[in-house]
C-alpha cells in the first residue's frame, strides 16, 4: 500500500493528485554531460563540461503559505532593528533583576 501511495503521488504531466500543495511546481530540465577523456594531456577543453536547461519554473503559494511567508519576513525585520540594541540587554533573568532590564527599556 505504502509503494502504491508513493508511485500514485507522483505528478505526471501536470496532473496534480489531490491534497498536495506545492511551493514549486514540478520542475522537468534536461541535462547533458561531456567528458574529455584526452583532458590529461589535452588542457585546451575542460574535463567535464554539464550543460543543463531547466524548463519554466512555477511558484505557487497557497494562503496559509503566503502568510506564513511574510509572518517570517516580519519576524526578520523585527531582529535586524533589534540588532544595535542587543549589546545593551542584561545577561540575568528577569525576575529580581529589575533594575537592569528597567536600564535596557530605557537605552533600547
Amino acid at each position: 500500500d505504502s509503494l502504491d501511495n508513493l508511485r500514485n503521488g507522483i505528478v505526471n504531466e501536470n496532473i496534480v493528485p489531490e491534497g498536495y500543495d506545492f511551493v514549486f511546481r514540478p520542475i522537468s530540465a534536461n541535462a547533458k554531460l561531456v567528458m574529455n577523456r584526452r583532458s590529461d594531456f589535452d588542457f585546451s577543453a575542460p574535463k567535464i563540461n554539464l550543460d543543463v536547461e531547466l524548463h519554466n519554473i512555477a511558484i505557487e503559494f497557497n494562503k496559509p503559505q503566503y502568510f506564513s511567508i511574510m509572518e517570517l519576513l516580519e519576524s526578520v525585520d523585527m531582529m535586524t532593528q533589534n540588532m544595535p540594541y542587543r549589546k545593551f540587554r542584561p545577561d540575568v533573568p528577569l525576575h529580581h533583576h529589575a533594575r537592569e532590564w528597567w536600564a535596557y527599556a530605557i537605552h533600547g
